[in-house]
Parts: C-alpha cells; sequence; structure tokens
C-alpha cells in the first residue's frame, strides 16, 4: 500500500472485515481479518450510504 500521512500511528477498519494499522511514517504496516466492533461496522456503513 502506498504512504498515507493522515493515517500515521492510527488503526482503522475497512468493510467487511479488516483491521489496518499505520506507522508513524504513515505506511501500512498490519493487515488483520477481524471483527469489526458493532458500533464501528454500523457508522461505516452509514458513511457509505
Amino acid at each position: 500500500m502506498r504512504r498515507d500521512l493522515e493515517r500515521a500511528g492510527t488503526e482503522i477498519y475497512v468493510l467487511p472485515q479488516y483491521k489496518l494499522t499505520y506507522d508513524e511514517n504513515g505506511y501500512c504496516v498490519k493487515k488483520e481479518k477481524c471483527r469489526i466492533p458493532d458500533d464501528i461496522a454500523a457508522k461505516l456503513a452509514e458513511m457509505n450510504k
């Protein structure tokens, strides 16, 4: 994945089942399959309407 300075030092959830972890330089260092928490899944679904 390309570098994304806006996401530096964060973890984000991506539908349908992934969590991405970014280092302090904005590079994705970890991609995990996981169950997205219900409250976050609802927010993501609302944003993607």
